[in-house]
């Protein structure tokens, strides 16, 4: 794919190089949806950051999300890199869209597969693993839950590929009916031991640890995940979450406050730190961690 080079896409080159913090202060002076406009415009597009070739829709918001940072959630993808990557073993990213998280963890473990449903978004992760092949990523196109077979899958139309999901029913939208596994079907004859597993799949989270349970059991990776508060409160919330999960403690990224405290309500790129996560509990935490008890003794967090 021909690298388009016009006026905007130079602007966001330059955004890409900027610190997260100055980026953020960019972004706030620009017009954000005639920016937005002006990069769907350039439809598919191909740009490099950090050594990876990266493919994009424009006309996405994962795909604008991509091209203005290089990377997103870096703030959540640098807590993992400090304290939970491993050499030896395999890394699952399920939900993967474009490969965000397994573009750029993927050098921190022996092996990446990465789960994507969705066949256009599927087509769209399958090329940049294709363009990456010292990554050692592998790409599926299936969804993981509880159970094996065929669910019902409803796919955001309207420019949000990463809204899309098994759990949240669209007005006017026929539902794909698509393939799933549970993941420790899919698993259970791979060399390496699951070191770390993210998970993004709009609430539906807690089907794929139920189809996991088996391989959670047996390697005890640390699990980190978005966590949607009204649609996972209606499934049991962190209640739910500690039956699931039992000998795991929670974290929640934070960041330093001027009187040395840690808060998990802080903008983005100031989340440096974790925190175990205890009631009262927000709404919505765009990434927690779940780690092993035993794990979490050995971690150089602040208190």
């Amino acid at each position: 794919m021909r690298l388009c080079l016009p006026m905007t896409l130079l602007f966001m080159r330059f955004l890409r190089r900027l610190p997260p913090g100055m980026r953020r202060i960019v972004l706030k002076r620009v017009d954000g949806e005639g920016l937005d406009r002006s990069l769907a415009k350039h439809g598919e597009i191909a740009y490099r950051h950090e050594g990876r070739l990266v493919h994009v829709d424009l006309r996405d918001r994962v795909g604008r999300q991509m091209v203005k940072h290089g990377f997103t959630e870096q703030p959540f993808i640098a807590l993992v890199r400090r304290h939970f990557t491993d050499a030896q073993g395999c890394f699952l990213d399920i939900g993967a869209n474009l490969g965000n998280y397994a573009l750029t963890l993927a050098p921190y473990f022996a092996k990446t597969l990465a789960f994507e449903p969705n066949p256009p978004v599927f087509a769209r992760l399958q090329r940049n693993v294709e363009a990456n092949p010292k990554l050692r990523i592998e790409a599926f196109n299936i969804g993981l839950s509880s159970t094996s077979g065929t669910r019902a899958f409803f796919p955001n139309t309207q420019g949000n590929s990463g809204a899309s999901g098994f759990e949240t029913r669209r007005e006017g939208i026929e539902p794909l009916k698509l393939e799933t596994l549970t993941g420790d079907e899919f698993v259970e004859n791979l060399e390496q031991r699951i070191a770390a597993i993210k998970i993004d799949v709009e609430g539906h989270e807690f089907e794929v640890i139920r189809g996991l349970s088996r391989t959670i059991a047996r390697d005890e990776p640390v699990i980190f995940m978005e966590w949607l508060g009204e649609t996972m409160e209606a499934k049991g919330g962190f209640e739910t979450l500690h039956d699931l999960l039992p000998g795991y403690t929670f974290l929640a990224p934070a960041a330093l406050s001027n009187d040395g405290r840690l808060k998990t309500a802080a903008p983005k790129h100031r989340l440096t730190e974790l925190t175990p996560l205890v009631a009262p509990y927000r709404r919505k935490y765009n990434m927690i961690y779940c780690v092993p008890d035993k794990q979490v003794g050995k971690l150089a967090l602040r208190r």
